[in-house]
């Protein structure tokens, strides 16, 4: 099974959305690594400049400062300041001694490390062994600590360590890093929204020419194809497909002077052959199997060149040529019966019943079609045929006369095969339209349905098909009851009353 492809449309608004969110996703983590770095000097920065206020407070306090100082330094700073969720403070004599604390036991002077020449000029300390102030254990984020230098009133120098948390620059950056998620997944949800419009936008050209091909068929073929819109591109696919059509029309048109040439070559050695068996002797001394096959082939004969005046005639009638034609009525229930004695051969070659229910109201029992007799038996056996070869062996053919209205007869037209493949159903009755499989095979040439639907239609009918619910499909053909368009456009009764025929007349 062949892969299902996805819409163009799909596809360009998932590129275009991929893009975006790859430039998106670029900025935003190049976003988030300057801001991390930048709130974090932000961070030092405001530790550093708290750590000389402590120095200011601790300084008159020197040399006499106490633990119990020290500590009620540390809880009002923090309490002071929202940015700092505590403080550990440490003092050190020029010689390495702590003078005093603000936790216990204070970690020795030769712990602590500055780890290169930034770090010194910041103040930035580092302690060399894992260590935990008892008052920060409980603080959330990680311990950062700065060293400054401090003088009492005798000019004697010490040591600050100021320790406490990043959990104030932690805060700002999980922030920051929400805000960015957030405009992240909206940047993607705009970018797919209007991707989706865009893409949209520039495939609706491409919708509207594959709606025009759409429409292409043998019977439209003649039609200007119409594309509006005013880009270049869709200018050029239109020349493009009005070229296709005029090519296809063409061959068409020589198609149907082949065949009409033909048709006209055919029904002279057919008019000879009639002749000569005209000239023969009387049929009395003759054999009586001789005679039966005289009389078989003088019958087919005369059959096959009704069949070729049919055809040419509804070739001149659909191209709205004046014609020439013997008009008159046909019984509905004859016209059944007759159809069912010229397909019986098939039907018996392909085993297969064929089934008439017929007209059985006493007031329809004589109902008639005006028309063209030859064309109408033409158009009911085509589609007989058509349903004996897609027939099963030892299946049923129904054919069924109804009187929907006081205007209207139906002839339905039943098999029970696997039905019409529902990608056909549009074009069945187009020209050369065919199953692949009846192609295969070398069924037919994808004429006769066409041509029952043209003679149903010059006569002021038509045809449908459906596929049945449980097998196979049925053929409708609708006919109108008395006077009808064949009867006004090929008028008269009369034989060979030549009459003008409008193209109008037919729309498929």
């Amino acid at each position: 099974m062949p892969k299902r492809r996805k819409s163009l449309r799909r596809r360009l608004t998932l590129w275009m959305v991929l893009v975006w969110g790859i430039i998106q996703g670029t900025v935003v983590l190049l976003i988030l690594l300057y801001e991390g770095a930048a709130v974090d000097r932000f961070f030092d920065d405001r530790l550093k400049g708290r750590s000389l206020g402590i120095g200011a407070e601790i300084r008159p306090l020197l040399p006499d400062l106490t633990d119990v100082q020290l500590e009620q330094i540390a809880i009002r700073n923090t309490d002071d300041y929202i940015m700092f969720k505590g403080f550990a403070l440490v003092v050190y004599a020029n010689d390495g001694r702590i003078i005093a604390s603000s936790d216990q036991p204070a970690p020795p002077y030769n712990q602590i490390q500055r780890e290169d020449q930034s770090a010194i000029e910041a103040g930035r300390a580092f302690l060399t062994d894992s260590y935990h102030f008892a008052s920060l254990r409980e603080a959330p984020g990680k311990e950062r600590m700065v060293l400054v230098g401090i003088e009492d009133r005798d000019q004697q120098e010490y040591e600050l360590l100021v320790v406490t948390t990043d959990a104030a620059a932690r805060g700002l950056t999980a922030r920051l890093q929400q805000v960015l998620i957030i405009a992240l997944a909206a940047g993607l949800v705009g970018a797919a929204t209007s991707a989706w419009i865009i893409s949209g936008v520039a495939t609706e050209p491409l919708k509207r020419v594959l709606d025009s091909m759409r429409k292409i068929s043998p019977g439209t073929v003649g039609q200007e194809v119409r594309m509006d819109g005013g880009s270049e591109e869709l200018a050029v696919v239109r020349r493009e497909v009005d070229a296709m059509r005029s090519r296809m029309e063409a061959g068409f048109k020589a198609q149907e002077r082949f065949l009409s040439n033909v048709s006209h070559e055919i029904k002279t050695p057919i008019s000879v052959l009639l002749t000569e068996m005209q000239t023969l002797p009387s049929l009395g001394e003759t054999p009586g199997d001789v005679r039966e096959f005289i009389v078989s082939v003088g019958e087919e004969l005369r059959r096959l060149g009704g069949m070729v005046e049919s055809f040419l005639l509804l070739t001149r009638v659909r191209d709205g040529q004046p014609v020439q034609a013997r008009i008159g009525t046909y019984q509905v229930n004859e016209l059944i019966v007759d159809s069912m004695e010229s397909c019986a051969g098939i039907a018996e070659q392909y085993e297969v019943s064929l089934v008439p229910i017929l007209l059985d109201d006493p007031e329809d029992l004589d109902l008639t079609v005006n028309g063209i007799p030859d064309l109408l038996r033409t158009m009911l056996d085509n589609l007989v045929r058509n349903a004996v070869r897609f027939s099963p062996e030892h299946g049923r053919v129904i054919i069924t006369a109804r009187r929907p209205s006081d205007s209207e007869v139906t002839i339905e037209v039943r098999d029970f095969g696997t039905g019409i493949p529902p990608g056909m159903l549009d074009t069945i009755f187009d020209r050369f339209a065919q199953n692949e499989s009846e192609v295969k095979r070398g069924r037919g040439h994808g004429l006769g349905l066409e041509i029952a639907l043209g003679i149903a239609e010059i006569h002021g009918g038509g045809i449908t098909v459906e596929n049945c619910e449980d097998r196979g499909c049925r053929f409708i053909v609708r006919l109108p009851i008395g006077d009808n368009p064949a009867a006004s456009r090929v008028r008269g009764g009369a034989p060979d009353q030549e009459i003008e025929n409008h193209p109008d007349d037919r729309q498929k």
